[in-house]
C-alpha cells in the first residue's frame, strides 16, 4: 500500500507542469562532483551524506545513499532524474526503475570510467561542456616509462603505535590508473586483488621507492605510527578531501603524486 501511494505521488508529479527543468539526485560523492564539474550544481535537489564538496552541496536534502535511498523523500523533492553508481547491487537501481524514474547509470571506479561519464552525463544535460571536459582527459599526461616503483596505501591498522598490517591499492585501480600514466611502476601486480590487505611480512618483501599514504582528512595517527616503522624515509602523505573521491578533482591527486614520483 505505501509503495502503491509512492507511485501515485509518482504519478502527480510528473502530470503537473511545476518545471521543465531538471531536477536531479545524486547518490554519491563521485557523481555530486561531476554534476558540479559540468555546470549543472542548480539542478540538484539531492545528495547522499557523504557529498561534501562543492560547500553547496552540504546544504542539500539528504536522499540516503546509493544503497539505501530514501524513496519517499526522492517523491517529495519532485526528482526526475536519478544518478546511480554502476554496482553490483541493484536493489536501488530496480526501486528507481519501479517508480518509472529516469535514471542513469555512472561510472567511477577507474579514469576511463570517469571521462565517459563526463561525456554521457554533458549529453544527458546538453550541457555543452566539450571543452571542460577535454581539459579534463588532457591534464593527465601520459608520461614516459622511469623504473620508480610505488606502492599506494589507502588505511592502515595500527596497534600500540605500530602498523601491523595496510590495504594498498592494485594496478587495476584508479591509484592505478593514475601511477601508469605518471610513467611509474604499480608495486603490486595485476596478480593481487583491487584492494589487497597485506601483513608486515607481505609488505617487507615488496620492492618500492616511495609509500604513498592517501586519505581525504589529516591522519596524525598514521603519520605518527609510520615515522617510527621501516619505511620511514619512503613515504609521503597525500591527506586531502579529493584523494578518495573519484571525480573531476583527481586532476589535483594526479598533480600531487607526479610532485613526488617525477
Amino acid at each position: 500500500m505505501k509503495r502503491f501511494f509512492l507511485f501515485l505521488s509518482l504519478l502527480l508529479i510528473c502530470s503537473n507542469t511545476f518545471s521543465k527543468d531538471l531536477r536531479i539526485i545524486s547518490t554519491m560523492p563521485s557523481l555530486t562532483e561531476m554534476v558540479y564539474f559540468l555546470g549543472m550544481g542548480d539542478s540538484l535537489v539531492g545528495v547522499s551524506p557523504y557529498c561534501q564538496y562543492p560547500e553547496e552541496a552540504k546544504k542539500l536534502p539528504k536522499i540516503g545513499t546509493a544503497l539505501v535511498l530514501d524513496l519517499e523523500k526522492i517523491i517529495q523533492l519532485k526528482t526526475n532524474l536519478v544518478l546511480l553508481p554502476t554496482t553490483k547491487d541493484s536493489r536501488s537501481l530496480e526501486n528507481i526503475k519501479s517508480l518509472g524514474l529516469d535514471h542513469v547509470l555512472v561510472g567511477y571506479e577507474r579514469l576511463t570510467d570517469i571521462t565517459k561519464s563526463l561525456w554521457e552525463l554533458n549529453a544527458k544535460f546538453k550541457g555543452h561542456k566539450d571543452i571542460q571536459i577535454k581539459e579534463f582527459e588532457e591534464s593527465f599526461i601520459q608520461h614516459e616509462k622511469i623504473s620508480k616503483r610505488v606502492l599506494i596505501i589507502i588505511s592502515e591498522e595500527i596497534k600500540s603505535g605500530k602498523v601491523v598490517s595496510v590495504r594498498a591499492a592494485g594496478s587495476e585501480t584508479i591509484y592505478g590508473d593514475l601511477l601508469d600514466k605518471l610513467g611509474v611502476v604499480n608495486s603490486l601486480s595485476a596478480s593481487y586483488s583491487l584492494y589487497p590487505e597485506l601483513g608486515l611480512e607481505q609488505l617487507l618483501k615488496l620492492k618500492f621507492d616511495y609509500i604513498i599514504r592517501v586519505g581525504a582528512r589529516e591522519n596524525r595517527a598514521a603519520r605518527s605510527a609510520w615515522k617510527d616503522s621501516l619505511f620511514a624515509s619512503k613515504m609521503r602523505f597525500i591527506f586531502k578531501d579529493y584523494a578518495v573521491v573519484t571525480g573531476p578533482r583527481l586532476r589535483l591527486l594526479y598533480d600531487d603524486m607526479k610532485k613526488v614520483v617525477r
